[in-house]
């Protein structure tokens, strides 16, 4: 046990994170999931209150291809046709049920 705190106190000591602090970083990671949990379900319910569910829900397709150019711009990952593609059915799916929900078509 000793020799795996050394080690942990070696790597900590080259990242520069000498006076690291857990319980801190626990306590920030516990009010961003916090923040994330609320914020996404009162912002979900907010947008509930003023259009069709069809609608709401209908935005939640893009989940996914925010994620993708969110990691692109971030973290450099690479994109790939079929993630284009996949990324271009969404939004077309998206922008075709807007159309059909403001025109008053949708059952």
């Amino acid at each position: 046990m000793a020799s795996k705190r050394r080690r942990l106190s070696d790597l900590l000591h080259i990242a520069g994170l000498e006076k690291f602090d857990a319980a801190a970083c626990k306590l920030g990671f516990v009010g961003r999931a916090i923040l994330a949990t609320l914020g996404g379900c009162g912002l979900y319910w907010a947008c509930l209150k003023r259009s069709s569910s069809a609608r709401v829900t209908s935005v939640l397709f893009l989940s996914p291809p925010v994620t993708l150019l969110w990691a692109w711009a971030m973290f450099g990952e690479p994109l790939s046709w079929p993630m284009l593609v996949g990324t271009a059915i969404s939004g077309t799916g998206v922008l075709l049920m807007m159309r059909s929900d403001t025109r008053g078509t949708h059952s």
